[in-house]
């Protein structure tokens, strides 16, 4: 008896432990339930003051629009005021938006000159046959500075090294007949570049490596009779 006494004392027990954990606690725990009461009532106390709240400020906006339409009706002359300024205001953040457009699309182009690309491999290209068309020593000039900037943005390892040696003979040449620059440097470096193109993987025994060819022997004449006193 004693055994079955104990069984059933204990089933009761895990039973009212179960019911402690789920919302049947409040049967056993009446303070708990006190105070979620508590804490419901605060809930609906918030809810019901932010509600009226929402109601005041409707109502103030209500108030201040009658307002300000009996204005406008007593003072049209103000309303023209109001718009023309309106008016004013919006020109000015047209104009700054298209000014931003304007900014957007000039770092646009920018970007694109000044990344490399094949775009100014070929670039760099057009711009030195125009220097080794050009008749002019500072046009010449000219047109190999700007050439060896762009070609600075050219992905073409290989194009980007034969434009740089054209494009080095070309502003040397031109120096020493403007008397202006490092003629000689800028010679000894397309020299050395250009040898550099003869002997490239992929270049070596093409036209391209014997054009290469014959410029580096063009300015190596040129300096001979620079040194010479020709």
């Amino acid at each position: 008896m004693k055994r079955r006494t104990l069984i059933a004392l204990s089933i009761v027990y895990v039973i009212a432990l179960i019911f402690v954990g789920t919302p049947m606690h409040r049967y056993f725990h009446p303070e708990i339930a006190l105070a979620e009461q508590r804490h419901q009532h605060k809930l609906a106390i918030s809810e019901k003051r932010r509600r009226h709240e929402a109601q005041q400020r409707q109502a103030m906006h209500a108030a201040n629009e009658r307002r300000r339409i009996a204005f406008d009706k007593a003072h049209p002359e103000f309303v023209a005021q109001r718009q023309a300024e309106e008016a004013r205001k919006q020109s000015l953040r047209d104009a700054a938006a298209a000014e931003r457009r304007r900014h957007d699309n000039a770092a646009e182009a920018y970007s694109a000159e000044h990344s490399p690309s094949m775009k100014n491999c070929s670039k760099a290209d057009s711009i030195e046959n125009q220097a080794a068309a050009a008749s002019g020593s500072q046009q010449i000039y000219d047109l190999a500075v700007h050439g060896l900037a762009v070609n600075e943005y050219c992905s073409d390892d290989t194009d980007k090294l034969i434009n740089k040696g054209y494009l080095l003979s070309f502003k040397g040449t031109a120096e020493h007949d403007l008397a202006s620059g490092d003629s000689k440097t800028d010679l000894n470096e397309a020299n050395q570049v250009l040898v550099e193109c003869q002997t490239t993987p992929g270049v070596y025994g093409t036209h391209a490596a014997a054009s290469c060819e014959t410029q580096e022997e063009n300015n190596i004449h040129a300096q001979t009779n620079w040194d010479m006193g020709n």
